[in-house]
């Protein structure tokens, strides 16, 4: 039926075949591939000690839920940029919440003052970059990223 809907319509058998073997999309294959940090938890590439890698992790999960907590404020609608109604506002932040917050808050000026970048490690637990990817976006030597989430996770663990 589809050859000769594709055969009336003047489309040819290579046409027709090659939308048939269209892959996912690219926010589909994305979604479709194991979470990066997740599998750096599971193969023990944040800290060779299974204890301490385990807390990177958690720090790590901790740094994502304040970074969607803060951001969750500017959420805009991308047609015609109101504020997204019944949105929880810093009013709404449940007091661990609140805590999240204030410890990313403190990790982050912690971070400036020994000039560790913020981006890797979002761009890692936020945004499910590799850190292979990381390192071709930054124009860095192999390496460079995970070295850098490695003491960013250390430091915000050093923070208690």
């Amino acid at each position: 039926e589809m050859l000769m809907a594709a055969r009336a319509t003047g489309r040819g058998d290579r046409e027709l075949e090659r939308e048939r073997n269209i892959g996912p999309t690219p926010e589909t294959a994305a979604k479709l591939r194991p979470d990066p940090f997740r599998l750096m938890l599971t193969r023990g590439l944040l800290d060779h000690d299974p204890v301490m890698n385990r807390r990177m992790y958690d720090a790590g999960l901790d740094i994502e839920r304040a970074f969607q907590i803060i951001t969750a404020e500017v959420a805009m609608r991308p047609v015609n940029y109101e504020r997204i109604s019944g949105r929880e506002t810093a009013e709404d932040w449940t007091a661990v919440q609140i805590q999240l917050v204030r410890r990313y808050a403190r990790w982050v000026a912690a971070m400036k003052k020994k000039h560790l970048r913020l981006g890797p490690v979002i761009d890692l637990v936020v945004e499910g970059f590799s850190c292979n990817r990381i390192d071709s976006f930054s124009a860095r030597r192999n390496g460079w990223a995970i070295a850098e989430v490695r003491k960013s996770l250390r430091l915000y663990i050093g923070l208690g």
